[in-house]
């Protein structure tokens, strides 16, 4: 993604966690009898809600929602995409398998899907980083749930360090091929 999105991205989470801290000592506050009766006394309503989140959550959805409101596409990405199933005449189909009519990828960053033709996937495997996790190609697990889970190890790390490190990482912990 474009430097410019990561450094907004950066702003919009610095943001939430600082949101994050004053919703931390207003529970906390909450909790004292004091400060309730003294709220009461000047017609305040004392009950403050909201969840406390953690950073790589804030991150993740702050990069979801931030994403999303610049309209990007999946050409203006790192062209990360993860393998999400196989798709035959039949429907979805094990990876590799001789029925296999072409697979579904999932840009890391934008969420575009891409269907690619098997006569295809070589020429789209040259031109973009692909990551079959083990979790989906193995172990059959849902692979939304696998693709969120990568997604929001690539936006912390891309946050906390740099896209290239985030690459790195996403690639030694899910790339099972």
């Amino acid at each position: 993604m474009d430097e410019s999105i990561l450094n907004k991205i950066k702003e919009n989470v610095k943001n939430k966690k600082e949101e994050m801290s004053k919703l931390k000592k207003i529970k906390n506050l909450q909790k004292d009898e004091n400060v309730l009766e003294y709220l009461k006394l000047r017609g305040i309503d004392p009950i403050v809600t909201g969840d406390i989140k953690t950073t790589p959550t804030i991150i993740y959805e702050t990069a979801k929602d931030t994403i999303s409101h610049a309209n990007i596409t999946h050409y203006d990405t790192s062209r990360i995409y993860v393998y999400m199933y196989s798709d035959s005449k039949k429907g979805t189909t094990k990876y590799n398998n001789k029925s296999e009519t072409g697979r579904v990828y999932k840009n890391i960053e934008c969420n575009s899907t891409a269907f690619i033709d098997k006569d295809k996937i070589p020429a789209f495997e040259r031109s973009n980083t692909v990551i079959y996790p083990e979790a989906i190609i193995k172990y059959g697990k849902e692979p939304l749930k696998v693709y969120k889970e990568i997604q929001k190890a690539f936006f912390t790390k891309a946050v906390r360090t740099n896209q290239q490190e985030a690459k790195h990482l996403i690639i030694s912990l899910y790339n099972k091929k």
